[in-house]
């Protein structure tokens, strides 16, 4: 027998019951997609919930018992008894013992979904207050894109042995120790700081215990912290102009003062620096190589800026991203050696040498430091991820670490030649390249008659539309742009 409820004979208490009578086996039967991935119990209690919501189901309407729907529908009964239990469990429908099943009277006019006429007019919405930090923050274009050529700072990943880092990556998680089970030690794995000081000892000049390394997501992450153990809100850092705005963007969510300093051919200028700034308190500085022009600090800039940390109870921040490709010569001693870790926090990174996803950073701090950074990072639960730092400390352990860097400098210099050597010939009318032996970018600023016909910002996007990644240098400035390239 086919189901039909009609509304005014079930409820009579219910005024707001819309009059009539539906066919609810039709109805139902229309709508189920037998076909279809999702289960038709499922189909069955969101048809029944909407015939409930738009009051075409009223509140006292009797449903037909499951076996008389199972029929009607050609349903398995345990289908229509699934549908029925969810509906029930979430207060749409009530069982009444020796009378059926009945839809819930008393369902709150707000909870039935009403049509909305058509000549309402848009909601207003109040406009949304955001802090000064969000303000400066809100439109910044953060990129990611797919692995394409001249992606400034990105390592050839063909070049990395990851079978052989798979393989040590597998080994440490075989039978992982307590330690590394949980959330792992704060400040980083103890033997992953014993290795980078042994590199950086050996690689770097450096002289620092493991105690003095501790273990960051990111560069950011370093900076927000560093910022909550030195700075307090408000206070005045100087950064270059330009910058690597990862860095000025960091600085920004800790709530500090970035004050930009225009560098020249010598690096950052400290007289310059003073003259905007007097009072501040930290430098955040790339000494061996600036980013994104790529000169050396001067050693007289390096010792005056020595010096004034020490008169002055201020900080150097030194950011070493990619020291280890220098193509001539020995890399550069850091501003950390020759300050003996005094006033002088060195950061380093693995991402450019190995692959930004590894996420792992790290901070050598002077020793009067290391307990407030730990104490801060514990607090915040900032920490670095522990899944890949076995494996790393095996890696550098063998000397497979070393091995790759001497591997891709190698590499990355022959490129280095032969962009130039293109840009040369192919672009001289076009270009004024201003590169060193060093480093994974080279700038390229625009002469003239380039100039002429374009910004370096449409360039860019020309480029991009070739698949080609070559960022524009006026977006590194964090003042008016001065350069072009």
């Amino acid at each position: 027998m086919t189901s039909f409820i009609g509304f005014e004979d079930v409820s009579a208490k219910n005024q707001s019951t819309v009059h009539g009578t539906i066919n609810l086996a039709v109805e139902l039967g229309a709508c189920l997609d037998r076909a279809g991935d999702r289960p038709l119990f499922a189909q069955l209690y969101s048809e029944i919930c909407r015939l409930i919501l738009s009051r075409r189901l009223g509140g006292g309407a009797k449903l037909p018992s499951s076996r008389t729907m199972a029929a009607d529908l050609s349903l398995s009964r345990t289908t229509v008894v699934s549908a029925y239990d969810q509906l029930e469990a979430e207060g749409y429908i009530e069982a009444r013992r020796g009378a059926g099943v009945f839809v819930v009277e008393g369902l709150s006019d707000g909870l039935i979904k009403r049509p909305e006429p058509t000549d309402r007019p848009a909601p207003t919405y109040k406009k949304i207050t955001l802090s000064n930090r969000s303000e400066q923050l809100t439109g910044v274009k953060f990129r990611r894109s797919a692995i394409v050529a001249f992606d400034a700072g990105k390592p050839d990943l063909d070049a990395f042995p990851f079978e052989h880092w798979s393989r040590l990556l597998a080994k440490s998680w075989r039978r992982p120790s307590h330690d590394q089970i949980y959330e792992g030690e704060n400040g980083g794995f103890a033997p992953l700081k014993k290795e980078i000081s042994l590199y950086l000892r050996s690689a770097r000049g450096l002289e620092c215990s493991p105690e003095q390394v501790i273990l960051t997501s990111s560069t950011h992450e370093a900076i927000e912290v560093l910022s909550q153990v030195l700075l307090e809100e408000g206070d005045e850092v100087w950064i270059e102009d330009p910058a690597y705005h990862s860095a000025l963007l960091a600085f920004i969510r800790a709530g500090v003062k970035p004050v930009s300093v225009r560098v020249d051919e010598e690096g950052f200028s400290l007289k310059r620096a003073v003259a905007k700034s007097p009072v501040a308190r930290l430098a955040f500085i790339t000494p061996s190589r600036q980013y994104p022009l790529g000169q050396t600090m001067s050693l007289s800039r390096r010792l005056a800026l020595i010096e004034w940390a020490r008169a002055n109870n201020g900080w150097l921040v030194e950011d070493d991203y990619d020291s280890e490709y220098r193509y001539r010569g020995q890399p550069l001693a850091p501003l950390a050696a020759r300050d003996g870790f005094e006033r002088t926090i060195y950061f380093g990174s693995f991402s450019k040498v190995m692959f930004p996803a590894l996420r792992l950073s790290y901070i050598v701090a002077p020793k009067a430091l290391v307990e407030p950074l730990l104490a801060v990072m514990q607090s915040t639960g900032k920490q670095a991820s522990i899944i890949a730092q076995p494996a790393l400390a095996e890696f550098m352990g063998e000397g497979e670490f070393a091995r790759h860097i001497r591997r891709t400098r190698r590499l990355y210099a022959k490129r280095h030649t032969a962009l130039v050597a293109a840009l040369e010939r192919y672009g001289e009318d076009l270009f004024e390249l201003q590169h060193y032996d060093n480093g994974m970018h080279i700038v390229a600023h625009f002469k003239p008659n380039l100039l002429s016909a374009m910004s370096d910002i449409q360039a860019a996007t020309r480029l991009r539309q070739h698949h080609l990644i070559s960022a524009a240098l006026s977006q590194f400035f964090n003042t008016t742009p001065k350069l072009q390239g």
